[in-house]
């Protein structure tokens, strides 16, 4: 019965394993709201910018940050 048990046991976690998928991540303008609003109103969100990670990309994307 335990030999059983085995086969049974691997075939669960086989079928687990089909039947598993990877839910893609939330997407915020797949919200019927956001849907519906014009480029006016998209331009006005409130969206954070990619950070600066190191020094030198600093200077690359910002060059006259530094003049001023």
């Amino acid at each position: 019965m335990n030999s059983l048990k085995i086969f049974f046991n691997l075939r669960t976690r086989i079928m687990d394993l089909l039947l598993a998928t990877d839910r893609p991540a939330p997407d915020a303008f797949d919200h019927p709201d956001i849907c519906a609003m014009n480029l006016r109103e998209l331009a006005d969100l409130p969206l954070p910018g990619l950070p600066l990670t190191t020094e030198s990309e600093m200077h690359e994307t910002l060059p006259l940050a530094r003049c001023a």
